[in-house]
C-alpha cells in the first residue's frame, strides 16, 4: 500500500504486514526531479509500479495492491499482464491502465486499487469482494 505525499509517496517495505506496520517498516519515496530517492526502509519491489501511477494518474491519492490467489481466476474486470513482478514493463502498464480504471488485476500476480481517499478504497474494496 502506498500514499501520495507532497513530492513523492510513502510505501511499506516488502515483506511488513499492513496489520503490524511500525515506522522502520515505512519508505519515503521522492521525485526530484533529477532522480527518484528513497528515504528509510528499503522500499517495496512494487514501487515503480506506484511511481508510474501516481505519474499518470493525478486523481490517485492511495494505491493497493495485494495478492489474492483465489481471485486471481475468478476476476472478470480489467487487466494487465502478466508481467515479472518490479519490472519496468509491469509499471509502464499499470500507469497506462491507471488513467482509465480504478481497480484491476494484472494476471496471475494480483490487485490494485486507487483511491482518492480512504473511504473509497474501502468502498471500492467493498464492490470489488462482492
Amino acid at each position: 500500500m502506498s500514499m501520495r505525499v507532497p513530492n513523492g509517496f510513502l510505501i511499506k517495505r516488502a515483506g511488513a504486514r499492513m496489520t503490524e506496520l511500525a515506522g522502520e517498516d515505512v519508505s519515503l519515496v521522492l521525485e526530484t526531479g533529477i532522480e527518484v530517492v528513497a528515504a528509510g526502509a528499503v522500499p517495496s519491489s512494487e514501487s515503480m509500479l506506484h511511481y508510474s501511477i501516481y505519474g499518470t494518474d493525478p486523481y490517485a491519492n492511495l494505491i493497493l495492491h495485494f495478492h489474492d490467489d483465489a481471485m486471481l481466476e475468478r476476476f472478470e474486470g480489467p487487466a494487465i499482464g502478466p508481467f515479472p513482478y518490479g519490472s519496468v514493463e509491469l509499471a509502464e502498464a499499470a500507469g497506462r491502465i491507471a488513467e482509465s480504471e480504478k481497480v484491476f488485476m494484472i494476471r496471475g500476480h494480483g490487485f490494485v486499487i486507487i483511491a482518492k481517499g480512504g473511504d473509497e478504497l474501502v468502498e471500492r474494496l467493498k464492490k470489488w469482494k462482492r
